[in-house]
């Protein structure tokens, strides 16, 4: 604070000054053994309750024999809090009695001399000195002692509400605007994973599919385009019927006769996305002669067994060329009353609630039950309302893809803001402390 010029009229004081500060006060937690020291009423501050610059309401409370089985002690209304252990600098001001963990040192202050909320912006202005002051041991923390000796300029209180107002007008408008930034950001999460999806990530592609095949599109969009409604009979095949299905296998490694041919070759590590047109490495005919891989057609589906499924997702793709692959993978060769498209659409719509069943976990890998995946049940459409309903299907694809493809420029352009901010509040906060920003 030395190199920070003292404006005329103002005080450097340090925080263990008691004509303007009455007490620091620490914190504690009653032992977590007895359930009747919490749920008492008495509110109780951890960090994640330091969300807004005033808090009353806390998550866990403590009852009257947790407060006094604990270092925790209550401190009043127009106490600034101050988190001063492992996450150091994050400040509030109490807007009732409180009392708080370890993790915090709440600074009482003499409201003739100064302000709370005068020390809530000055503490927020000066967060990398006091993380600066913290001495690490298990967790970095700032005592006391250290806390006391930090300076803090002080001009009169008229004064002090002229700075509290201009900074809680700048500084709220700068952090509506960090607000709206953030809310763009979890919309686009809530875009490609929906809140009702499922508890492992679902992306927009298939929650559409999702959508689609299980929220009811089949009964509506299908009767506006004079299908037969769902409520008729709709036949259902499994996989089987409806496809061939090929394994594939691995050349001999050692054979060079059988590598860096003009043949694709598919591992999991290609099925990245949605269609196949090549793939990292490459085969020779020879290869497929003398090995268990096979030659798939093209515009059949792929779909990866094991190895190479997550926790989340089990990668299914359309190749768009002629291509082997490897043994982890196994492809279907629609028969001619399945539209490809439309079986994968439906085996994406389908993997939260049929295809998880499918997968069993192992030491190395997860990996799926044929025996069980064959069962599936595919509604077996007409042809061509197959081939309406992936029409419409992909038109929502095109349509959400130009919606987060706009939302991803807006991010990039708010992406620069938000550091542009953060600038601003600096510049802002020192102009404050400065004697600035009330000229």
């Amino acid at each position: 604070m030395s190199k920070i010029r003292i404006p005329e009229g103002w005080q450097c004081v340090k925080l263990g000054n008691r004509e303007f500060f009455k007490d620091i006060i620490g914190g504690g937690t009653p032992s977590r053994e007895r359930s009747d020291y919490f749920g008492g009423g008495i509110p109780w501050i951890r960090l994640s309750d330091m969300k807004s610059k005033y808090v009353d309401q806390t998550k866990e409370t403590l009852t009257k024999d947790g407060l006094m089985n604990s270092s925790a002690k209550i401190v009043p209304k127009n106490t600034v809090i101050l988190s001063t252990r492992a996450t150091i600098g994050e400040v509030a001001i109490a807007n009732t009695n409180v009392c708080t963990n370890q993790g915090f040192k709440s600074i009482i202050c003499n409201e003739e001399r100064v302000l709370p909320e005068f020390v809530y912006y000055f503490l927020k202005s000066i967060k990398h000195i006091l993380q600066s002051k913290s001495k690490s041991t298990t967790y970095s923390e700032i005592n006391k002692t250290n806390l006391e000796d930090i300076d803090i300029v002080i001009p009169s209180i008229e004064i002090q509400e002229k700075i509290v107002q201009k900074l809680d007008y700048v500084l709220g408008q700068l952090e509506e605007k960090e607000k709206l930034i953030l809310e763009l950001y979890k919309k686009r999460r809530e875009i490609i994973s929906p809140k009702n999806s499922p508890k492992y990530e679902i992306n927009f592609r298939d929650s559409i599919f999702a959508k689609a095949f299980i929220s009811g599109l089949l009964s509506t969009e299908f009767n506006k385009i004079t299908f037969s409604p769902i409520s008729e009979k709709i036949e259902f095949k499994t996989i089987i019927e409806l496809t061939k299905n090929r394994g594939g296998g691995t050349p001999s490694k050692v054979n060079s006769e059988f590598w860096n041919g003009h043949i694709p070759w598919v591992s999991p590590k290609d099925m990245k996305s949605y269609e196949i047109f090549d793939s990292q490495d490459h085969i020779t005919e020879n290869a497929i002669k003398q090995s268990t891989t096979n030659l798939i057609p093209k515009d059949s589906l792929l779909i990866v067994f094991r190895s190479g499924i997550l926790s989340h997702s089990i990668p299914i793709a359309i190749n768009r060329v002629p291509v082997t692959i490897n043994q982890d993978l196994k492809a279907f060769i629609p028969k001619s009353d399945i539209d490809v498209e439309f079986l994968a659409f439906f085996l994406r719509s389908m993997e939260s609630k049929i295809i998880r069943e499918c997968v069993k976990h192992v030491t190395t890998a997860h990996s799926m039950k044929p025996e069980e995946f064959y069962k599936i049940k595919i509604p077996v459409l007409p042809k061509t309302a197959q081939q309406k309903l992936v029409h419409i299907l992909t038109g929502k694809l095109v349509q959400g893809d130009k919606v987060l493809e706009k939302i991803d420029q807006i991010l990039e352009f708010e992406r620069k803001s938000l550091k542009h901010i953060d600038h601003l509040k600096k510049s802002i906060s020192d102009m404050a402390f400065q004697g600035k920003l009330v000229n």
